[in-house]
């Protein structure tokens, strides 16, 4: 099973207010798969220098730092899939590695994804409590915007899903109304999709 660092999709943009000189550097990175110890056992002596040593520098320099965190952060021990189908994985970090996440500088996460059920609704609740206690922000639950302030520029973060647990990228009128409610609310947003596309063969 995967017991790697999952690291994609790093790109770097900024954007400023209309009519504002104000801007705010954003760092984005793809999908993050830091270590499961499921069904196996996860021995990493040093994670942050395991899992970030070659990557860490790429993530500094920028306003926020944001991750789709495709894991969950839990010791529910009870998976909701079959792992015995071919290509089907659930992905279960130790939730100490929220503090390693927040240390190298992640400021957000997405958990709207196809893997923050893995381990039932007890595994996505320990998910956004480890987040929290760590001091890391979350997006993706179900009609969830997330208000940040950086640098006295209002950001509002949306997460989507395929899924009807989060912020469902099919139902677009929903998405509109939570569009116009960031907007209401703030005078800047940013809005985020996480969608997982269908495959001919079987992956989730």
């Amino acid at each position: 099973m995967r017991q790697t660092f999952i690291l994609s999709v790093l790109f770097l943009f900024s954007f400023g207010l209309l009519g504002d000189s104000k801007t705010i550097k954003i760092k984005a990175v793809g999908d993050m798969v830091p270590g499961t110890n499921f069904p196996q056992p996860l021995n990493i002596q040093d994670p942050r220098s395991f899992l970030f040593g070659k990557v860490e520098s790429y993530l500094k320099g920028a306003d926020l730092l944001f991750g789709n965190f495709e894991s969950t952060l839990t010791d529910y021990p009870n998976t909701s899939k079959d792992t015995s189908r071919k290509m089907i994985f659930a992905f279960r970090t130790p939730p100490a590695y929220a503090k390693v996440l927040k240390e190298v500088g992640f400021d957000i996460l997405s958990i709207a994804n196809n893997h923050s059920l893995d381990f039932h609704e007890q595994g996505f609740v320990d998910t956004q409590k480890n987040l929290s206690d760590v001091g890391i922000r979350y997006t993706g639950k179900k009609g969830m915007i997330t208000y940040m302030n950086v640098k006295d520029i209002s950001v509002a973060w949306i997460g989507f899903s395929h899924l009807k647990s989060h912020n469902n990228v099919n139902e677009i009128g929903e998405g509109v109304a939570l569009v116009k409610e960031a907007k209401k609310r703030r005078n800047s947003f940013l809005s985020l999709f996480t969608e997982e596309r269908k495959v001919d063969r079987p992956y989730t």
